[in-house]
């Protein structure tokens, strides 16, 4: 169990480092991670105006909870490893 885990665990750290030169997956993390957090900026944005919050303001507010919690469970993912795996 213990070396499945470990590879898991070096697995997921590798894809929420910030991306080496050829690793595809990084990459695409990245990348996912700046759009949502772009996607968010301009909910924010679009939630300042009076019409659009009186016609979407649920939908801006369930919208920054998900980003809230998914950006929350990257980070928890990713400062969660063990610190002799870090590098």
């Amino acid at each position: 169990m213990s070396s499945r885990y470990e590879n898991l665990q070096a697995n997921v750290l590798r894809i929420l480092e910030p991306a080496k030169l050829g690793d595809r997956t990084s990459k695409i993390w990245d990348l996912s991670l700046f759009g949502l957090v772009v996607l968010n900026l301009i909910a924010v944005a679009l939630e300042s105006v009076p019409a659009l919050q009186k016609n979407y303001g649920s939908w801006f507010y369930n919208f920054e909870i998900f980003l809230l919690l998914f950006l929350q469970s990257s980070t928890l993912l990713g400062y969660g490893q063990p610190l002799q795996t870090r590098s």
